[in-house]
């Protein structure tokens, strides 16, 4: 800078020399220092519009940067949108099916206790035949129906009641195998020893009927059984 400042005042001095004009030493430093006050002012501008520049220029790339990242992002959202909204239409679709099959079944089941009581209400009324009928259509008809068991129960009892024990022995021994978790499981039981009874398997008869009343005591099917039994050694003793 002093040197910058020396070539100035010796510019500045030839310049009034050949001029011809009369100045004073004051005059000339002033002159000087005015043209170096505006160089530096000139070289700070300079210096600041490159700093901007540089500053504009970061602050494009990280609005690029932010837009890319940005975009990334929307994209993740949109499919996570799109994964739940599937998931959503899957799980919809499930419930609707889900929903028909219950439908469905419960509309199985509801027929099936119609033709079910139908079938037992003749047996009630002695109609046994007709009643044997219908009992062996629904069981042809409704296999997954809750009622199943009981109907095959009934069916024995339908020939029970007209004394054909062989087949009635055949149903009610269907019960116990068929269904081992059935509540006919006791009368079929006690059903099976008084079949054995009539066919004149009396110690077969007494066998199932002394299994009821340790099986099930203090229960209805114990006490008939109990008097089943005590009939039994009145007419063999």
């Amino acid at each position: 800078m002093l040197g910058l400042n020396k070539k100035l005042f010796f510019l500045v001095l030839g310049v009034v020399v050949l001029s011809g004009c009369a100045m004073s030493e004051e005059g000339i430093f002033s002159s000087i220092m005015n043209s170096s006050n505006n160089i530096d002012q000139k070289k700070t501008i300079e210096e600041i519009k490159i700093e901007v520049n540089s500053n504009l220029k970061n602050i494009e790339y990280l609005e690029n940067q932010n837009e890319e990242k940005l975009n990334e992002l929307t994209s993740r959202i949109n499919k996570l949108e799109g994964t739940v909204f599937q998931l959503i239409k899957d799980l919809q679709t499930d419930h609707e099916s889900d929903t028909k099959v219950i439908v469905q079944n419960q509309d199985t089941i509801d027929l099936g206790r119609e033709e079910y009581q139908l079938a037992f209400e003749l047996l009630k009324d002695e109609n046994y035949e007709t009643a044997r009928v219908s009992f062996i259509k629904f069981i042809r008809l409704h296999q997954d129906s809750d009622f199943i068991d009981d109907a095959k129960y009934w069916l024995g009892e339908t020939y029970y009641a007209q004394r054909l024990f062989a087949q009635a022995l055949i149903e009610f021994e269907g019960v116990l195998t068929e269904f081992p978790n059935s509540g006919k499981i006791p009368e079929a039981l006690l059903k099976k020893g008084f079949c054995y009874f009539e066919l004149g398997r009396v110690e077969k008869s007494k066998q199932l009927l002394k299994s009821v009343v340790s099986q099930y005591p203090d229960s209805s099917v114990s006490r008939l059984a109990v008097q089943k039994l005590e009939m039994i050694d009145s007419v063999t003793k």
